[in-house]
């Protein structure tokens, strides 16, 4: 073999090896103090076990976060509440953003309506015979209070920069470059929609308590752990759940996609998803990359500086 030859080989050796470090960088089962998440890949098992530890550490940081900061009101106007979904037939109440995880969701609540017979334990046979999903808002505050108090609360969560990076390409791919979808994005955040709105002002976390904090990036190990924490029998067969950021391709993509944006537009980024951030300590595996990663670390760094 040629020199030009060997060189080659040698280079893509090295570009294996490279991905392999990568990938093991991510492999860690979540830990609330340590990793968001999103770090940890689907090949890593998360055990019933673990998955009830991981809530229990997920929803310590986000009661932290939340007696950080400022009071929050406890008046449950129905105002607060128009991305929580009511199933009272299952008697949940979920918080619905889109490309987080409540189309998975409801596909599954469908599908359980479907076998009555088969989860009859978390099942409100006597639940008046109203639309399956309405939204919490509907309700007089009196009934929005009795739901919270006594229904199921979950929420779904996933890194910010994912979400947008998942609206962009199914919106506005075609009508110009992600920079450009950032910078109009950024110029409309004093009025931004659902798609990409922080979870913390969509979901109200300091003023619902939830019961279950699902990650996108472990979606289908985690519903069904939950679901079998609910009282599904283990033997019901569930929807099969692939989360986009498995394959490698993706995640080059991401990064590309993200190595576009100037330092001072991932700064702007960064605050505008600051709560987020904070309250459910994503760590965005884009950071391994330049020039993202040196202005992510700074602005973590001041952060943390700003909190303590």
């Amino acid at each position: 073999m040629d020199f030009p030859g060997r060189l080659s080989v040698t280079l893509l050796l090295l570009g294996y090896l490279g991905w392999l470090f990568y990938k093991e960088r991510r492999s860690g089962i979540f830990s609330a103090t340590e990793e968001g998440p999103e770090s940890a890949t689907v090949s890593v098992p998360v055990t019933f076990d673990s998955f009830l530890h991981n809530q229990q550490l997920r929803k310590k940081l986000l009661r932290s976060f939340c007696s950080r900061g400022p009071k929050v009101s406890r008046l449950l106007r129905p105002r607060y509440f128009p991305r929580l979904r009511v199933n009272e037939r299952h008697e949940l109440v979920y918080c619905s953003v889109p490309d987080v995880g409540p189309a998975n969701w409801e596909q599954v609540l469908k599908m359980l309506n479907e076998v009555p017979g088969q989860v009859e334990k978390i099942v409100n046979e006597s639940a008046p015979l109203r639309a399956s999903l309405q939204d919490l808002s509907q309700y007089d505050t009196t009934t929005i209070g009795s739901l919270l108090a006594s229904y199921t609360k979950i929420i779904f969560i996933r890194d910010p920069f994912w979400r947008l990076l998942s609206t962009y390409r199914r919106h506005d791919a075609v009508a110009g470059s992600f920079e450009a979808f950032v910078r109009r994005l950024m110029a409309q955040r004093l009025k931004p929609t659902a798609t990409w709105k922080p979870l913390v002002q969509l979901c109200h976390p300091c003023l619902v308590r939830y019961d279950y904090i699902v990650a996108h990036g472990l979606l289908g190990q985690e519903m069904r752990h939950l679901l079998h924490r609910l009282g599904v029998p283990e033997g019901v067969e569930l929807p099969e759940f692939q989360d986009s950021e498995e394959s490698l391709p993706s995640w080059w993509l991401t990064e590309q996609r993200f190595n576009q944006l100037s330092a001072q537009l991932v700064g702007e980024l960064l605050q505008f998803y600051r709560n987020d951030f904070t309250a459910f300590n994503f760590t965005n595996a884009l950071t391994l990359t330049y020039p993202m990663s040196k202005e992510y670390t700074s602005r973590k760094q001041l952060m943390s500086h700003e909190e303590a």
